[in-house]
């Protein structure tokens, strides 16, 4: 049985403005799930989101205003949640 914590990182300032950028380059500024374009001025989206988000390059992508409302708040919420877990799967594979 494995008790260790999970670590969260937790950045501020110009590391994680540094970070923002990085996913915004990464995913060339546009939302993951509907290709619109979204300003790096925007932050990007944890994922997973809530209490267990982490400033992580794997845990972050690149969301248009109603996607992210619709990640949060719709009923579908868990297809975009799929989505977008699916993107970053493609991006940092983990074995």
């Amino acid at each position: 049985m494995d008790f260790s914590k999970e670590v969260r990182v937790r950045l501020k300032g110009n590391e994680l403005k540094k970070l923002n950028n990085c996913i915004f380059e990464r995913d060339q500024s546009t939302c993951v799930v509907c290709g619109k374009y979204v300003p790096n001025t925007n932050k990007f989206h944890h994922e997973p989101a809530g209490v267990k988000k982490s400033d992580e390059i794997t845990k972050g992508v690149v969301l248009c205003f109603g996607c992210h409302q619709q990640r949060h708040f719709s009923a579908n919420s868990k297809i975009l949640k799929g989505k977008i877990q699916n993107y970053l799967q493609e991006h940092y594979e983990t074995n």
